[in-house]
């Protein structure tokens, strides 16, 4: 799909909520590192919703 098809953006750290937006129907777009103010290294995922209707809502705390 093209980025015109994208209808919502999410910025996510963690890897096991980022597969529960996949599983949810999300996109995954890429991934950029990021630290921590004390040098810890971390991913910043970013996901799109490119389906048909509203994004769904991803309730994090089922997947916990």
């Amino acid at each position: 799909m093209a980025d015109s098809d994208v209808k919502a953006i999410r910025h996510i750290r963690d890897s096991k909520e980022v597969n529960a937006y996949l599983k949810a129907g999300w996109v995954y777009k890429g991934m950029t590192p990021g630290t921590t103010e004390d040098g810890s290294a971390w991913p910043l995922y970013t996901l799109a919703w490119e389906g048909k209707g509203e994004p769904v809502k991803v309730d994090f705390r089922e997947y916990q």
